[in-house]
């Protein structure tokens, strides 16, 4: 639950919100992990989640 306690703003954006969503029913945990780590990604790499799918290979 740490995962979604601190990223939970994340889920705001209504594709993260369906992709944890898709994840979590398969098993919550699995579902607070990933939104953990694309928290942690984000952060560190100054991005927004959409600006990540928006990343092509080679353009960051």
């Amino acid at each position: 639950m740490a995962g979604r306690a601190r990223y939970g703003y994340l889920l705001g954006d209504v594709d993260v919100r369906r992709w944890y969503d898709n994840v979590a029913r398969g098993s919550k945990v699995t579902a607070n992990v990933y939104l953990h780590r694309l928290g942690i990604f984000c952060e560190n790499f100054n991005v927004s989640p959409k600006q990540l799918i928006a990343m092509s290979e080679g353009n960051y």
